[in-house]
């Protein structure tokens, strides 16, 4: 298979489901102006004659001719920006959330030299819509520059770098030491670090030091001067912190509030930028008329892991297929309507579990009629992948992760067994697998699942116990070192992420031994506090069998396969038969 195989993979995933392209751009023409030529640019005082196009069509005609030639044509809509004005207006533009893919022109007021005012606002929205994601911005504008302002855009306003005391020692270093070496060169030891450089340290912030230290691209200049200045090696650190905060406050302006996290751009020729939401290409006008194709480079140049890709499958497959999809999920009447009769008929409590149980049937059903087109695209992916390169190297490519270093081996293994034994802790009450922390120890609850639920507890328990839910808990030993991997399969362990962590745990305090199980109660049967994952307990205390409250909290939930384990070695424990064979100390000589 050709070296670019990943890029068929890529088309596949991202740019084969685009249906339709919505362009914003004041140089195309729009329906309204072509089917009233007399008219004036809404909001504006300028007739619509002044674009560009109706001297010269072809270009605007070359890619729309694009989009509409492609397989399936794709439905285009156009609209010249005239009526997104400010931040506070992007969000009326309802029509940004009805199409696959955004052609945005970055100077949307002509009367505004190179400025992408409106076309920030209007990324800074998709970023925030969970439909929209894949944006070119196509301009006449020097790329380079309008690739930094809107990756300066994306920021959140930062905070403070340094302290105050390195603030002073940095400031008498600039204001005095380096102007006596020659006058203003103080002030063009700050000025070196500008938008650019002040971008390489928030995007690159792992590398940016180094750099800065060598004088590599973009740092060139203010290494240069530091070299002029005769710093001292130890004061160089110093210096560059108060210049990029000094950069960061002038730059403020043009950021955001808030702490989103940064997102991820390239660093090459190609440019790009990506959120959680939305992947920004960029494009010069005149430079291409194909502008699938310069997206499908932008996205051959981040190459997402293939993790990715099978996701950007599934959605899109379940975009293509989901009303035949639904219609085989609804295909099992009687099930569906005792379902929905139960729902109807539990009390509020009861309801909650009922409904999630009813959603994950529902959504099963509706994942299994279209999992096989995308297991089908990840086989041949791999198959692809397999026939290509080096598979020892494939993990590093995609994931920057070196599985031949043991350490991140390692580290794999660890979040591999979290994953499929545990996941993330949910239900309105105490149930089977749940992990709770008590008196600082780690607990799970092994009771079957339907000795758990309030709504269950028989008159017996209800007059035994009252409020109270009995339950058996087992003690869990944390575990540290490498025994917990290369005895993995000795049944004894369980991976937990708690509070991003993952943490293993002994189901006994050592091979062979009987696990420690105790019976405790829950106040008010089990309930927990408005989704809080807390919950009152009480148990016996000291020989007299003193009973105590004290309050758990819910960390983690095994796989409830995986809670059944540990339900069934428990029984075994608890039913082991004593037997009386005799036998030698040593064995004879």
């Amino acid at each position: 298979m050709p070296a670019d195989h990943y890029s068929a993979f890529l088309q596949e995933a991202f740019i084969d489901p685009i249906r339709s392209v919505l362009i914003i751009d004041d140089d195309y023409p729009t329906y309204e102006e072509i089917l009233n030529p007399g008219a004036r640019a809404e909001g504006t005082e300028h007739p619509v004659d002044v674009k560009q196009w109706r001297r010269d069509p072809e270009p605007i005609l070359k890619v729309i001719r694009r989009f509409r030639s492609s397989t399936p044509p794709l439905l285009v809509d156009i609209h010249d920006g005239f009526n997104v004005e400010a931040v506070a207006d992007v969000a009326t533009a309802a029509h940004l959330h009805q199409s696959d893919f955004l052609v945005l022109d970055f100077q949307l007021d002509r009367s505004r030299t190179d400025d992408g005012t409106q076309a920030i606002a209007i990324i800074r929205q998709l970023a925030r819509n969970d439909h929209f994601n894949l944006v070119l911005v196509h301009t006449q504008t020097e790329l380079d520059v309008v690739f930094e302002q809107v990756c300066l855009a994306m920021l959140s306003k930062p905070g403070g770098q340094i302290d105050e005391g390195a603030a002073e020692a940095a400031g008498k270093l600039i204001d005095e030491d380096a102007d006596k070496v020659r006058p203003d060169l103080g002030e063009e030891i700050l000025t070196s670090i500008g938008r650019t450089q002040y971008l390489a340290s928030r995007y690159e912030a792992h590398e940016f030091t180094g750099r800065a230290f060598s004088g590599k691209a973009p740092f060139g200049k203010f290494k240069e001067l530091l070299d002029e200045a005769k710093f001292k090696k130890s004061d160089i650190k110093t210096v560059l912190d108060y210049a990029v905060e000094h950069a960061g406050r002038k730059l403020a302006e043009f950021m955001v509030d808030g702490d989103d996290p940064i997102p991820t751009r390239s660093k090459g020729d190609i440019k790009w930028l990506k959120t959680g939401t939305v992947f920004v290409a960029f494009c010069r006008k005149n430079d291409s008329q194909d502008l699938m194709a310069e997206m499908l480079k932008a996205l051959n140049d981040w190459r997402p892991p293939p993790s990715r890709l099978y996701l950007a499958k599934l959605r899109a497959v379940m975009d293509d297929q989901g009303m035949v999809a639904q219609e085989l999920a609804l295909g099992h009447k009687h099930a569906l309507a005792h379902w929905y009769d139960r729902l109807l008929r539990s009390d509020a409590r009861e309801r909650q579990s009922r409904v999630a149980e009813s959603v994950q049937r529902h959504s099963d059903e509706l994942l299994a009629a279209v999992l096989r087109d995308v297991i089908d695209y990840a086989n041949r992916l791999v198959d692809a992948e397999i026939a290509a390169g080096d598979i020892d190297k494939l993990a590093i490519k995609h994931f920057d992760i070196d599985l031949q270093n043991d350490e991140r081996k390692r580290q794999a293994l660890l979040e591999h067994n979290a994953f499929v034994c545990s996941k993330p802790r949910f239900g309105w009450h105490l149930t089977t697998g749940h992990v709770f922390t008590l008196n600082g120890d780690h607990w799970i609850c092994l009771s079957p699942a339907c000795d758990t639920v309030p709504t269950q507890l028989t008159n017996f328990q209800k007059e035994s116990f009252g409020s109270r839910l009995p339950f058996t808990a087992v003690k869990l030993n944390k575990l540290a070192g490498s025994h917990m991997l290369t005895d993995v399969n000795s049944n004894r362990y369980v991976f937990l992420r708690i509070d991003g962590e993952i943490t293993c745990f002994g189901f006994d305090p050592k091979p062979g031994s009987a696990p420690y199980w105790r019976t405790l109660y829950a106040e008010n049967e089990g309930e927990l506090k408005d989704w809080s994952f807390d919950v009152l307990l009480t148990a016996t205390r000291g020989k007299e069998l003193v009973f105590e409250k004290a309050s758990a909290h819910v960390v983690s939930q095994l796989r409830y396969e995986y809670a059944l384990n540990l339900i069934q070695r428990l029984g075994i424990s608890l039913t082991r038969i004593g037997l009386d064979f005799a036998g030698l100390d040593r064995a004879p000589k």
